[in-house]
């Protein structure tokens, strides 16, 4: 499970770094084994794509298939995507 969480922060860090500008953010809180993360920068909700190739496009997959549950919060300047990831 650690290796999934390392896998979904760095998705979810490096495209917020390569797609929107600074500021980015990251909380991570841990309770009753779950972690749920938080990931906000200020580009628009992501949307998954239908045709991934060998350049990428398969973030969404990664974060959907590695968490427990996952979803976007629109705010006034970007989005946060938030992951919840069961540790037991």
């Amino acid at each position: 499970m650690k290796a999934n969480l390392e896998l979904v922060v760095d998705e979810l860090v490096s495209n917020a770094v390569r797609h929107a500008t600074p500021p980015f953010e990251l909380h991570l809180f841990h309770l009753d084994g779950v972690i749920r993360g938080q990931v906000g920068d200020s580009n628009a909700l992501p949307q998954i794509n239908t045709d991934p190739d060998q350049w990428g496009s398969y973030g969404l997959r990664i974060i959907t298939n590695t968490t427990t549950r996952w979803g976007t919060i629109p705010l006034q300047t970007g989005k946060q995507v938030w992951f919840e990831l069961h540790m037991s």
